[in-house]
Formats: structure tokens, sequence, C-alpha cells
């Protein structure tokens, strides 16, 4: 297991130049997030879990211990992406971070084109 990643379920998460970056293996999907992003997540496991004074959700006592390893784990990922130069100050973060969003472009296409296909033409067969 890699100590630069946090594991939490299928999901494992990284840090590289100041953003966090999440790749899910049961939807095949990958995400980036910032920090901040990162901790509210954090926050809310936390609050999910509970503490001894406040309870939250009944859970195994070994469930939550591996609960608890993994919101280490991405505290680790969140002070590496700080270290990196991540945050909202940080203009190079702020660019990739745009540059990896998905984008949609729409395409104007003038209405008399037909898009139907233009059969080939087929080689002439030349006997020897």
């Amino acid at each position: 297991m890699n100590s630069n990643m946090a594991y939490f379920g299928g999901s494992k998460f990284w840090a590289d130049k100041g953003i966090i970056h999440c790749e899910d293996a049961i939807s095949n999907t990958y995400c980036t997030m910032s920090i901040a992003d990162a901790l509210e997540r954090v926050k809310a496991v936390k609050r999910m879990i509970g503490t001894s004074s406040d309870p939250g959700i009944e859970i195994d006592l070994c469930e939550r211990e591996s609960i608890m390893h993994s919101i280490e784990q991405m505290l680790h990922v969140i002070r590496r992406a700080e270290d990196q130069g991540g945050g909202p100050t940080n203009p190079d973060m702020i660019k990739d971070m745009e540059v990896r969003r998905k984008k949609l472009f729409l395409v104007s296409v003038p209405s008399n084109i037909d898009f139907k296909a233009i059969p080939c033409p087929r080689p002439s067969r030349i006997s020897a």
C-alpha cells in the first residue's frame, strides 16, 4: 500500500501539484478536489462515525478503527497537497484545476448539411 495515498472503500486519493485526486474503482470515475473540499469530506465522515460523547451511527469497533485509519491517511494526503503549494491563493493550482475540469462544447452546424454516409467507390477488378 502506498503511503502517499488514502483508501476509503473503493476510492483512492492522492495529492499532485496541490490538488487532491480521486479515483473510484467501483464506478470507474476520476475527479479532483481542492484542499477545502477534502477537509469538508473528512469532517463529514468524522461527524458520521461520532465520538465517545456523541456516538453518531452505530458501527462495529473494528469498522470504526478502519474508518479512522482512512481518515488519518486522508489527512496525510491533505498535508501533502498543502506542502505542494495547494490552496485557493495558488494561481497555478487554480489553472490546473480549470484545465482538468470537464468541458462541454456546443457546435453550431448549418441545417443544409446531410450527414448520411457517402458510399465508398468499389475498386474495379482487373482480370489477369
